[in-house]
This record gives structure tokens, sequence and C-alpha cells, in this order.
């Protein structure tokens, strides 16, 4: 008896062990490895993190016309760098509410650009040629933003990078693979676009309602996906690529000002439901002689007029 009741105290002992453990071990382990400490200057206010030598920008203090973003600061005599492999170097919608901000200045050295969404008085940002990285939302609705220099060492571009801004023309760097999900959707003054050989898809909704006019695929386009460039309402000529497999599901629906369309693939296996509803009733398609007969077809089924022009 007295050996059954040593084992279950000893068994109560280590389940209460085991939930401190759970408790206490691994969220303080975490909160340790990220202590940090308040900073402030005239223009920002920073988290500084010791043991690393790195800061983070969390508020910005000043309403100046031109902010620039520091790569490097100094704290108690010791130079720190800004906390790039963080998930928010810079804090979410930094420039929100500052009405009289006009350009921001991001420092040369800065790699991962973040923190200029809903930035509505910003009209010029000027990134370093040590870009590499925009992350998602970066510039989401940055209405007044006009003027933007787009090294070409970035490789990537993220999610909803530019939506809704007031970007009127635009260059993909050549190092770019893919366009993302909505990464240039409601950009209504977005007028001309070139993407170059290397980009393999065109993501959802990547210029849905937006305002540009013509858009030529590169050859290396091998996927157009739903909703790409649904509710275009300017979009008059298009130009597929010569290995598009795949033009998915509403990809150019209500593009109302349609004149033109051509498809120089052969290798297409798929136009999806509604691809083209609500199109002019008289657009004319230019297509592959082999795949005539097929490709109308498909298109037809896509919401493609019956009194389009297929040649």
């Amino acid at each position: 008896m007295k050996n059954k009741m040593k084992k279950y105290s000893l068994g109560i002992l280590g389940a209460l062990a085991c939930i401190l453990l759970f408790i206490a071990g691994p969220g303080r382990i975490e909160a340790k490895a990220e202590f940090s400490l308040p900073y402030k200057d005239s223009v920002f206010e920073y988290y500084v993190y010791p043991d690393s030598n790195a800061f983070t920008i969390t508020k910005l203090r000043s309403n100046a016309a031109t902010i620039t973003i520091p790569k490097t600061i100094t704290y108690n005599g010791r130079q720190l760098h800004l906390y790039e492999d963080m998930s928010q170097p810079i804090a979410y919608n930094l420039f929100k509410d500052k009405k009289n901000v006009k350009k921001v200045i991001y420092s040369e050295g800065i790699e991962r650009i973040y923190g200029c969404q809903n930035a509505g008085s910003v009209q010029t940002v000027v990134l370093p040629n040590s870009t590499k990285y925009i992350d998602a939302y970066a510039f989401y609705d940055c209405t007044s933003l006009t003027n933007i220099n787009i090294p070409d060492g970035i490789y990537h571009i993220g999610n909803s990078a530019f939506s809704g801004s007031g970007i009127t023309t635009l260059k993909v760097p050549s190092k770019v693979r893919r366009i993302m999900s909505s990464t240039f959707s409601r950009c209504k003054n977005l007028d001309t676009v070139e993407i170059p050989n290397g980009v393999t898809k065109i993501g959802s909704s990547a210029f849905a309602f937006s305002g540009i006019k013509s858009i030529s695929l590169p050859k290396s386009v091998t996927s157009i996906e739903d909703s790409a460039f649904r509710d275009c309402a300017n979009l008059a000529t298009v130009k597929i690529s010569s290995k598009v497999e795949y033009i998915e599901q509403l990809a150019f629906m209500n593009c109302t000002s349609l004149k033109s369309f051509s498809i120089k693939s052969t290798k297409l296996k798929r136009v999806g439901y509604d691809a083209f509803k609500a199109t002019p009733k008289k657009v004319k398609f230019s297509l592959p002689k082999s795949k005539r007969s097929s490709y109308k077809s498909m298109l037809k089924k896509a919401g493609a007029s019956k009194k389009a022009k297929f040649k």
C-alpha cells in the first residue's frame, strides 16, 4: 500500500513538473532571446537587441517632408544595424498618419523593403541599389506614390506589394521569376508594364482592376493564373507568349476595352471558367493555324463572344 502511495505521489509530482516546464520553458526562453530595449531619437523610436547589435524601427516621430530609413544607428557608443531577419524590421503602417511626409529614402545597404503601407501622402520613394526583396504589402495603398526606382538587383516582389498605389509605369527587374498575387492590383494609374523574359507565372489577380492598356508576355511565361487581368477596363491589346499552357478562370473577365488578343502558344491546355466573360463582342483573336479550331472552342466555352473573330 505504501509503495502504491509513493508511486502515486511521484506520478503527481512528475506531472506537475511537466506542466511547469511546458508553461515556463519555451515561452521564457523565447522571451529572453527576444529581450529588447526601447530607444528613440528625433525621428524614430526603436527596439535595440543588445545581444545581436541590431535594432528595429517601431514608430515614426517626425513629420518632416523627407524621411530617411537608416541602415545603422549609434546607441551607447555602439553601431547597430537594422534587423532585417525579423518578420517586421520596420513597423507596419509606419507612415500612415504622417500627412506631411512626401519622400521616403531607404539607405544604401538595406536589402529588404518594408513599412510604407497606407502612406497616402508619400509621392516619391528612393530604393538603394542593395535592395533584393520588396515585402508583401510594402507599398499597399500608397495612393500618391508616382515616383519610385526599381533596382535591377531585386529578385522578389511580394503579394500586394504595390496594390492600390499610384504608380504609372513599371519595369519588372530581370531577376524576378514570378509576378505574385495581387502585386499590382487596383493600380488605377498604371499605364505601361514591361515584364522581362524569365518570368514564368502571372499570379492570381496580379494586375486585376489596374489601368494597363496593353500587355505583352515574354516567351518564358507558362501560366496566367485566376483573375490575373480581371476588370482591367482600359486593356485593349494582349499578346500571349509561345509557351503559355494555362489561362485560368476569370483571367480576362470584364476587360471591356479588349480589341485584339494574340496567342502564339501551341501548348495551351486549358482556358478556365469565364476567363473571357463580358469581353467585347468583336474581339479579334489571332490563333496558331494548327490549333485554330480547338482554341476557338476553348475560348467560346470560357466566355468569348460568338461574334468574336478568330483568325
